[in-house]
């Protein structure tokens, strides 16, 4: 209710009607984190590790994020959007960079490999000979890494002057550059 009065003690009420809205978005300051995969090639982040502080002039109702998974097709920079809402329906947004990692080396078995020359006098060596790439029932016992990997050998050609013991250098790397 209003009520005007004028200097000869004259009054009018009137009923008035006023309407309290929050327009005002919520405040975030958002933070850039960096993530290093696990021996899954996996990472999860959450909310709360990508924001120094959210708020808002009445409350926040929820913050979240728009990917918290990571693997190793995310190596390197990630823009992830921090979404904040408010309980009057108001959003703000902030574009974080979560970085991710992958500084685990892969684990690389090999074996000796003996075996004769073909009719024409050649061996074409491959990875199959003497990198163990099957793991037993365990997980364990083979080369792998927590990415892909990809093997060189230092030489997979051989021949009739080649008869004897040779050393070959096998070298498995990650798309991280691990070796």
């Amino acid at each position: 209710m209003v009520t005007v009065s004028d200097d000869s003690g004259n009054e009018t009420v009137v009923e008035s009607v006023i309407t309290v809205i929050d327009n005002a978005g919520p405040a975030v300051i958002g933070k850039d984190l960096v993530i290093r995969l696990d021996a899954s090639g996996q990472e999860t982040v959450t909310a709360d590790q990508l924001h120094e502080s959210v708020s808002d002039n009445c409350s926040v109702e929820s913050v979240t994020i728009s990917k918290s998974n990571f693997g190793c097709a995310d190596l390197g920079e990630n823009e992830v959007t921090l979404s904040v809402f408010d309980f009057a329906g108001n959003r703000t947004d902030e574009v974080v960079k979560v970085t991710v990692i992958d500084d685990t080396p892969p684990t690389l078995i090999t074996r000796s490999y003996t075996v004769g020359l073909n009719s024409l006098g050649r061996l074409e060596l491959s990875i199959n000979n003497v990198v163990d790439l099957i793991c037993d029932s365990s997980g364990e016992n083979c080369s792998k890494d927590n990415c892909n990997v990809s093997y060189s050998l230092s030489r997979t050609q051989f021949d009739c002057n080649d008869i004897g013991t040779h050393t070959v250098i096998v070298t498995a790397t990650d798309p991280a550059g691990n070796i």
